[in-house]
């Protein structure tokens, strides 16, 4: 675990108050992110691209909903992105986003789905959808069609698989597929993990929303009672129950997929659990004790469920719960991210409402062994990453990029040193700043000038309302 100790939090691009362009390139101030920014609930997930070069890392991300942009909800969430990484040995950078485009139908606006990719196609299953605020069992199939338009933007198409119940029966009479077999309740905040090499993806956990007429007042409650665990084949979109005892359920909460010993070991990690009647948020699972589905790789039907709790590695770790996080597998280790986390699992406090953190853990499933990251701490110079229901990628074997969540920003999580990029200045010293610098630019007013520059070089504490730059002031 040694090995990550040097990984540390590193700002690719973020939007914050008063117009403050903060990026790591120049070439990233142009971006017209605006809301590109991933909500928090959001899913995103690499995605193969034929047409690019190998060093080109292509992420695609949709839905997800942002506390207090109510009326951009339908809109954004419903939008499917493409953010492109531009990867080498030297350094990582931030080169595209673009609004993609599709066709045979559009996605739905949805928060807190599910998806994994298969074959180079994406299978996103339930969550709430923030039109008519119930949450769906649709499963969603996003393939690509090529590109369209002037911008080229990527083009995919729209497949409904949908269940008997929900059916809409083909105008032209063709034969509509559906979903079979034993499908779960429709659910929000649940995980869809894939399953090794197979073409199977496992469902755990999850709210239902149901709705509720209260005298005259119609009023939408939560459940949280399904501890089953669901196997999705993604070839025929049929269902069938894993044969285990059922656990309590869980939402907000990971899942990855590791191979250990020749069998697949999936580790369920954090999360809000509920009341005895599954109706009220009760607790917050710790982020040691991890919820573990032991499956033959060659057939999942043979599963273990057990817990497994992992020791601090170093003294002193403080024992975390933790929902609304991101993970990542490296290996055997999985990467735990952010999230909302506090030092007891009560959520009955009001008074003790968590936080997003900035804090990353690393996960040691072989040794039982868990470590926080110490470049990733509480302190004020970290607090600018502290980000919950966010999705945490691997890029490259020693790099992973943090996106989105409840905050507007765009990280990485490397032990790399990425130098930022040189500004305008006669002698740029940006080098000389911490890591855990903000690297702010301000950019020279006069039209034929536009010069871009580093406020830390400029020994500024804050952007000014209009600024020109020296040699533009003394002409």
């Amino acid at each position: 675990m040694d090995v990550y100790d040097e990984y540390g939090l590193i700002l690719l691009k973020a939007s914050k108050e008063n117009k403050r362009k903060i990026s790591r390139k120049k070439t990233q101030l142009s971006l017209k992110l605006g809301e590109s920014y991933p909500a928090a609930g959001h899913c995103a997930v690499t995605h193969p691209n034929q047409s690019q070069g190998e060093q080109t890392r292509r992420v695609l991300s949709f839905g997800g909903a942002r506390r207090g942009a109510d009326s951009s909800w339908t809109d954004s969430a419903s939008c499917i992105l493409e953010y492109n990484f531009e990867v080498d040995d030297e350094d990582v950078t931030l080169s595209s986003v673009i609004l993609c485009k599709t066709k045979g139908g559009q996605m739905p606006p949805l928060q807190s789905p599910a998806v994994v990719e298969s074959d180079g196609a994406l299978f996103v299953w339930g969550g709430l959808n923030l039109v008519d605020y119930e949450c769906h069992d649709d499963l969603i199939i996003i393939e690509e069609a090529g590109r369209r338009g002037a911008a080229s933007a990527p083009l995919f198409d729209i497949t409904y698989i949908q269940t008997e119940k929900n059916m809409v029966p083909s105008r032209r009479g063709n034969p509509v597929m559906t979903q079979t077999g034993t499908i779960p309740h429709a659910r929000t905040g649940h995980t869809l993990t894939k399953l090794g090499e197979t073409k199977q993806a496992l469902l755990f956990g999850g709210i239902a929303y149901q709705e509720v007429r209260k005298s005259f007042n119609v009023v939408w409650e939560k459940s949280c009672r399904d501890g089953a665990f669901y196997i999705l084949d993604l070839s025929s979109f049929a269902w069938r129950t894993v044969t285990v005892p059922s656990t309590k359920a869980r939402a907000y909460h990971t899942a990855e997929c590791l191979e250990m010993d020749g069998k697949l070991v999936v580790a369920f990690i954090g999360g809000v659990t509920f009341d005895q009647l599954g109706n009220v948020p009760s607790n917050r699972e710790p982020i040691n004790e991890i919820l573990v589905l032991t499956m033959n790789s060659q057939l999942a039907d043979h599963a273990v469920l057990s817990t497994v709790t992992l020791m601090p590695d170093v003294a002193n770790t403080p024992k975390i719960f933790v929902s609304y996080h991101a993970s990542a597998k490296m290996g055997e280790f999985i990467m735990v991210s952010g999230g909302f986390q506090q030092l007891h699992g009560s959520m009955q406090t009001p008074s003790t409402s968590p936080r997003a953190s900035p804090r990353v853990f690393v996960l040691d499933m072989r040794r039982k062994k868990y470590k926080l990251l110490p470049k990733t701490g509480n302190e004020p110079q970290h607090t600018l990453f502290a980000t919950a229901g966010h999705i945490l990628i691997k890029l490259t074997p020693d790099c992973l990029v943090s996106l989105g969540g409840t905050s507007k920003q765009i990280s990485l999580l490397s032990d790399r040193d990425f130098e930022p990029e040189q500004c305008d200045i006669a002698v740029c010293v940006i080098g000389e700043s911490a890591e855990s610098t903000e690297i702010q630019w301000v950019q020279c007013e006069t039209p034929r000038c536009g010069k871009w520059f580093h406020t830390y070089c400029l020994k500024l504490t804050s952007i000014p309302e209009h600024y020109f730059c020296q040699q533009c002031t003394e002409r």
